[in-house]
C-alpha cells in the first residue's frame, strides 16, 4: 500500500488538502505495517531461545538469522514510530513539522495581547493590532541562526501564498546589530515586516506561551486575536499553508 501512497503524494499539488490526507493515510498506514513488523520481531526472538530437543548446532544458522531479521524490524519500526511521534507531536494532520506543534481547539483559545515596535529598516512603528480580522502568523527568528536560514524561504513562499487570507510578521530575536538582520532579509526577499526587537522586550508579552529559547517560533493567530498554534522550530511552506487555512476557516 505504502507504495502507490508516496507517488500519489508527491503528484499533488504542494499545500493541497488531497497531499496532507494522503500524507496522513500514509502515516497510519506505516503505524499499522510496524505492528506487524513487532510480532514478527517477538516471535524471532522466541526462536532463539529455540527447543531444547533441536540440536544447537544444526539451529545454529536459523537462530542467527532470526535475530537478524529481529534487529532488523526493531529498528526499523523504532525509527518509523519516532519519525511518527516527530510529525505529529501530539497533533495529528500537518507533516513535516520537526519540533513541537500545539494546536489549540477553537473553543479553548486565549487572546494574545497586541505588539508593537519599531520595524526592521525603516523603523516605522508596527502593531500586530492593525491586522485583526486577518490570521497574523508571527515568526521570532534571528540572522545568526541556520534553522532560521533554512525555513526562511518557506515562511516567504507561504506568506506570498496566503496573503489574501493572513499577514505575516517577524520578530527579530539577539540581533543587537540590524545590519545582519537587515542581510538576511535582502538575501532571502522577505516582503512581510519584522519588528526589530534588539533587547526582547516585545517578546516579553508572549512569555507565557514562547520559551525564550525557542528560536526559531511560529505563532499563528485567530482573526479573533487569539492563539490558534504554536510551533517551537523550524517549519515548511506545506505545513504552514494548511495550518493557515484550517485556522482561516474556523478550524
Amino acid at each position: 500500500m505504502l507504495c502507490w501512497i508516496a507517488p500519489l503524494a508527491s503528484l499533488a499539488p504542494r499545500g493541497s488538502r488531497l497531499r496532507a490526507r494522503l500524507l496522513r493515510c500514509r502515516s497510519q498506514t506505516v503505524k499499522r505495517v510496524c505492528s506487524l513488523r513487532l510480532s514478527t520481531a517477538r516471535a524471532a526472538i522466541r526462536c532463539l531461545i529455540g527447543s531444547p530437543r533441536s540440536p544447537r548446532i544444526a539451529r545454529a544458522p536459523l537462530r542467527i538469522g532470526a535475530v537478524l531479521a529481529a534487529m532488523l524490524m526493531l529498528a526499523a519500526c523504532t525509527s518509523t514510530g519516532a519519525d511518527e511521534q516527530t510529525r505529529s507531536a501530539g497533533q495529528v494532520g500537518y507533516p513535516q513539522v520537526q519540533g513541537n506543534l500545539t494546536r489549540v481547539p477553537p473553543d479553548q483559545r486565549k487572546e494574545l495581547p497586541a505588539v508593537s515596535g519599531p520595524s526592521l529598516g525603516d523603523r516605522r512603528p508596527i502593531s500586530t493590532q492593525d491586522y485583526r480580522g486577518k490570521v497574523v502568523v508571527i515568526n521570532v527568528w534571528g540572522s545568526w541562526c541556520p534553522p532560521c536560514r533554512k525555513e526562511a524561504p518557506d515562511l516567504q513562499a507561504a506568506s506570498v501564498e496566503t496573503k489574501d487570507i493572513a499577514q505575516f510578521v517577524g520578530i527579530t530575536s539577539k540581533d543587537y546589530d540590524p545590519a545582519p538582520a537587515e542581510a538576511f532579509v535582502r538575501s532571502f526577499k522577505i516582503t512581510y515586516p519584522s519588528i526589530y526587537d534588539p533587547s526582547g522586550k516585545v517578546l516579553l508579552a508572549f512569555s507565557g506561551d514562547l520559551p525564550p529559547s525557542a528560536i526559531p517560533s511560529t505563532l499563528i493567530i485567530d482573526r479573533q486575536g487569539r492563539l490558534a498554534v504554536r510551533v517551537l522550530s523550524e517549519v515548511s511552506k506545506i505545513t504552514l499553508v494548511d495550518m493557515i487555512n484550517d485556522v482561516a476557516d474556523g478550524r
